[in-house]
C-alpha cells in the first residue's frame, strides 16, 4: 500500500485516491469490505466519506448513487411487466413432476406435476398450482403413457411412467422427472401446452 496518509475524504478525494492506488482498477468493493480489509483506513489514517458507498468498475459511488441505481432498476422491471401484461406470450417451460411424502407423511402427501420456467412457477390450474384440467390434457395428448380410459384418468399411473421416462435426479430422496415443452403464457398463468421440445445442448 501507498504511505500516503489523508483524513475525512471527499468523494472527489476518494476517488482520486483509488485511481492512484488501485491504478482504477476492480469490479465491485463496498464500504465494508474496504473497511476492513484497507490497513489505513482500518488504522484510522483515512477517514471515508460518509456518503461514500462503493467502488465498482473503478468508479466511486455515494448511497444517493446507490439509490438511484435502484431506482432506475426496478422502473425498467417495471416497464417490462407492464410491457408484457395481459399479452400471450410462447415460452420455454419444463414439467416436473415428483412424489411428496408430506408434512408428518399426511399434508400435500402424494403426486404432485408443475410447469416451471426461468426462475419461477407457473400456475397450473389446480391445488397450490398442480397441472389440472385441460393443461392435464394437454400433457396426456404430448406424453402419451398410459391408455385412454372412459372411466378412470390413471393420473398416478401415467406420473409414475413420466418419472421413468423422462428420470432427472431425486427430490426428497425420490426419483424426478422433467420434460421441456413450450407454452402459451399469458403473467404467470398458462393457457397451453403447446408440443415438447429438447433440452438445450
Amino acid at each position: 500500500m501507498s504511505n500516503i496518509v489523508i483524513r475525512n475524504l471527499t468523494v472527489e478525494e476518494m476517488q482520486d485516491y483509488y485511481d492512484r492506488v488501485h491504478g482504477g482498477r476492480g469490479a465491485y468493493i463496498n464500504r465494508g469490505a474496504l473497511e476492513t480489509w484497507n490497513p489505513q483506513i482500518r488504522n484510522g489514517e483515512i477517514k471515508l466519506p460518509p456518503e461514500f458507498a462503493c467502488v465498482s468498475e473503478g468508479k466511486v459511488f455515494t448511497w444517493d448513487d446507490v439509490k438511484q441505481k435502484r431506482r432506475e432498476r426496478q422502473k425498467e422491471i417495471l416497464k417490462q411487466k407492464r410491457s408484457s401484461y395481459g399479452q400471450i406470450q410462447k415460452k420455454p417451460l419444463y414439467v416436473w413432476v415428483f412424489w411428496c411424502p408430506g408434512i408428518n407423511d399426511f399434508i400435500y402427501r402424494g403426486w404432485w406435476t408443475y410447469l416451471v420456467g426461468f426462475g419461477r412457477d407457473y400456475r397450473g390450474g389446480g391445488f397450490k398450482g398442480n397441472v389440472a384440467g385441460k393443461l392435464m390434457e394437454d400433457l396426456f395428448r404430448l406424453f402419451p403413457l398410459v391408455e385412454p380410459n372412459l372411466f378412470e384418468t390413471n393420473l398416478d399411473e401415467w406420473m409414475k411412467r413420466f418419472i421413468e421416462k423422462h428420470h432427472r435426479g431425486t427430490w426428497c430422496g425420490k426419483p424426478q422427472g422433467k420434460a421441456p415443452v413450450w407454452a402459451e403464457v399469458t403473467g404467470g398463468c398458462v393457457g397451453r401446452i403447446l408440443e415438447r421440445t429438447e433440452w438445450p445442448s
